[in-house]
């Protein structure tokens, strides 16, 4: 940043203080540039492409002087430099990005949530009563750029175990449709029951949502939740239940719906919690399903190729000591947890796409049995949750959808969820005032909230947990529904590189994710025809930290409205002989935004 220093008694120097600490540091650390500046008209930090209000922390590969310049009330400008020397500068990783080589680009909708029933209306509040702002303009930050409507899946275990029988069912959908239309917008998938093995009351549940939705608001009907568990988990069908038992009861309750339901909308299925090819382990706990194989999945395609509207799986990684598991941190920082599942459904995807039909995760979470305190709503969640994502859409999924409530049954605050609110006593009672038994099926009740859990006069941010920093920055990191880009990547280290094409200006975005707990240097990056960019990065005090997470140096600590904490800002970079040289620490991600330019030229 280009700035005129004018000479200025030091009485009039507005600049009181300008430090770095550390002063010295090895590429891949950061340190913190820190000043105090009192009766300024306005101050900028060279190298940044915003200037915060006291301190900004920065990476620099080499030795690098900044500079704080503030202009004084006369119009004066003055400045004080601080050198940031970097000691030793090793290479951990080279990448190589082809700008002209475009591939998939990243479905609209493509980043999702999905919620338990009674959950979901209580994150989105009932309109009669008030709605929640804060959960709105959580999805606003998540479609500012450009990645279409959020997809939000309600479903769960409870599918299978309630009747939903009313109107206000889905009241709190129907509002946040309507209040999501200056943004991006939202649509749902909504689940019907399968589990209590009641047709009729499926099918009127499909009736009222029909009635109370507003047009094209639902894209899909999710038959049942999970019946590769029916059997031997959650025990709604008898041991013998396989998938031909399944995809005839589906067939049943697809032709009841339709038939009852002018202009139904499609369905989504089948829903299945494993793959064959790789159980879900953990401790003691190991679930071997042979339920949906790859053959099976595709007489199911077959079966439903006219009904369906896209062809749904679930994934996780581990269980949690809640079901039986034993999980260590760090788990989420292993190569297999965010590469293996992925792998497997790739061959689904591939059976989905050829009948064409589009292929979704459309429940997942790190950790089943909501999640592992100490893991999952740590930083290492918000590195994995971030490079999963692109893992999907590398396989061709068109989008995902992360679990997540508020507090779940096992009465704990949700540990994998994305955010957390306090909430009115109303707002829960009305959650779950349509919880009631009706055919044959026995009302579940209200999920309680954790103990010592204060109701509020309106909804409150307790926390934005790791999980929502790692969806922010898929976002950013594939704006406007970007084109992946080919990346050849050599490095030793456990750190993943992706990239993507803006279409709509020809940016490249590149992401690089160190989910190494050791390694820690600069990344050479080559991408043809370009010459500057911005990087921003992704940064917690350890991969084990629950707070002091920031993004772009902003944080959604002490966030009360669900807009970011602080200014945000970038550092400038410019490549040397087409080379961008980055620093990356251990267990942390950045991102480097490359600008197109019309023509060669060296200026900004």
């Amino acid at each position: 940043m280009a700035t005129t220093a004018l000479a200025s008694p030091p009485s009039s120097n507005p600049i009181q203080s300008f430090s770095a600490s550390p002063g010295t540091i090895t590429a891949g650390q950061t340190t913190t540039l820190t000043w105090v500046v009192e009766g300024a008209k306005d101050v900028t930090l060279s190298g940044v492409s915003a200037t915060p209000a006291s301190s900004a922390v920065v990476a620099p590969s080499h030795t690098t002087t900044y500079t704080l310049t503030a202009r004084t009330n006369g119009d004066i400008f003055v400045c004080k430099e601080v050198t940031i020397n970097v000691a030793a500068d090793p290479s951990i990783a080279n990448a190589m990005i082809d700008p002209t080589q475009a591939g998939n680009a990243v479905p609209s909708g493509y980043i999702g949530f999905s919620h338990e029933w009674g959950q979901a209306q209580l994150l989105m509040g009932d309109p009669a009563i008030g709605t929640n702002p804060i959960y709105r303009q959580l999805l606003d930050n998540l479609t500012a750029y450009g990645g279409g409507p959020i997809s939000i899946r309600v479903g769960g275990n409870s599918t299978d175990t309630t009747a939903l029988p009313d109107a206000s069912t889905v009241s709190p959908f129907a509002a946040l449709f309507e209040d999501q239309r200056h943004a991006d917008g939202v649509f749902f998938y909504l689940g019907v029951n399968l589990g209590s093995d009641v047709v009729a009351l499926a099918t009127n549940q499909a009736q009222v949502f029909a009635q109370n939705m507003p047009r094209r608001s639902i894209r899909a009907i999710e038959i049942g939740n999970e019946p590769d568990f029916y059997p031997t988990v959650s025990h709604h069908r008898p041991s013998t239940y396989d998938y031909a038992d399944h995809a005839e009861d589906f067939l049943t309750w697809r032709k009841s719906i339709f038939a009852a339901v002018p202009n139904s909308p499609p369905v989504h299925g089948p829903s299945d919690a494993s793959f064959p090819a790789l159980p879900l382990s953990s401790g003691t706990v190991s679930i071997v399903t042979t339920y949906l194989t790859p053959a099976n999945m595709s007489s199911f395609v077959q079966q439903e190729r006219f009904s369906l509207e896209s062809v749904g799986q679930h994934h996780y990684t581990t269980f949690g000591t809640n079901v039986g598991g034993n999980p260590q941190p760090g788990v989420l920082l292993e190569p297999a947890a965010t590469t293996a599942r992925p792998a497997v459904a790739a061959q689904y995807s591939a059976i989905a796409k050829q009948a064409g039909k589009p292929y979704r995760i459309s429940e997942m979470n790190s950790i089943a049995g909501s999640g592992q305190a100490g893991i999952t709503n740590a930083f290492e969640q918000t590195l994995w949750s971030a490079d999963i994502m692109f893992e999907y859409v590398k396989i061709g999924a068109v989008g995902v959808n992360f679990h997540s409530n508020d507090w779940n049954s096992f009465n704990q605050w949700d540990a994998y969820a994305a955010f957390h609110f306090y909430v009115p006593e109303a707002q829960f009672t009305a959650a779950y005032s349509h919880y009631s038994a009706a055919d044959g099926v026995p009302a579940p009740g209200p999920v309680p909230p954790p103990p010592g859990n204060q109701f509020t006069s309106q909804y409150e941010v307790r926390e934005i947990q790791s999980l929502y920093y790692g969806m922010l920055f898929f976002a950013q990191a594939t704006a406007h529904q970007g084109r992946l880009l080919p990346v050849t990547l050599n490095t030793s280290a456990n750190l993943k590189a992706w990239a993507t094409l803006d279409p709509t200006n020809g940016n490249v975005n590149i992401a690089i994710i160190n989910k190494d707990i050791t390694a820690s240097g600069s990344v050479q990056l080559t991408v043809p025809g370009y010459k500057r960019g911005l990087v921003k990065r992704l940064l917690a005090p350890s991969f084990s930290a629950t707070t002091g997470i920031t993004i772009a140096g902003q944080t959604f600590d002490g966030s009360q409205d669900g807009k970011p904490v602080g200014t945000g800002y970038g550092e400038f970079i410019r490549s040397q002989n087409g080379t961008f040289e980055v620093s990356v620490g251990p267990t942390s991600a950045f991102l480097l935004t490359l600008k197109k330019r019309d023509r060669d030229r060296d200026d900004d």
